[in-house]
């Protein structure tokens, strides 16, 4: 069995444009760790850059959903992050952090803060033992309230 394991990233962006990056940095977690969706991936774009989406409808509407309810606890100020956590049958394998920082300057949120995000995931998810393809896994979601 996989030990859980806990990884950290920190988001550094506009309040406004913060679920659009935490929606595009869990399909990016995800799809390096070798969860697949069902019908998989597809080619997409953000920000002028080339990164993989899930294809099904279903996934991505859940997904939404999740990033609706950060996004709102974003524009209210009670959220500071979110941890993602994947299981495999009962046991957690591992949990991903993601961490807001808020930027209030549109000029202080560039694009390079979208591919340091990503370059970020990619680097951290290929120095980890790879999830074994085809098992059933489950994800789950929690807020890091502000005290």
């Amino acid at each position: 069995m996989i030990p859980n394991r806990e990884y950290c990233i920190t988001i550094h962006q506009t309040p406004a444009k913060m679920g659009e990056y935490v929606k595009h940095a869990i399909y990016t977690i995800l799809c390096q760790r070798n969860y697949h969706p069902p019908n998989g991936y597809e080619c997409g774009e953000f920000e002028g850059i080339s990164l993989l989406v899930p294809c099904d409808n279903d996934f991505k509407t859940y997904i939404g959903k999740i990033i609706a309810v950060v996004q709102d606890s974003i524009d209210k100020n009670t959220t500071e992050g979110i941890i993602m956590h994947i299981y495999w049958n009962t046991s957690r394998l591992e949990s991903w952090r993601i961490n807001f920082d808020l930027k209030h300057d549109e000029e202080e949120s560039v694009l390079s803060d979208f591919k340091d995000m990503i370059q970020k995931i990619v680097e951290m998810a290929s120095n980890i033992i790879l999830l074994p393809y085809g098992c059933e896994m489950q994800i789950n979601f929690e807020e890091c309230y502000k005290e």
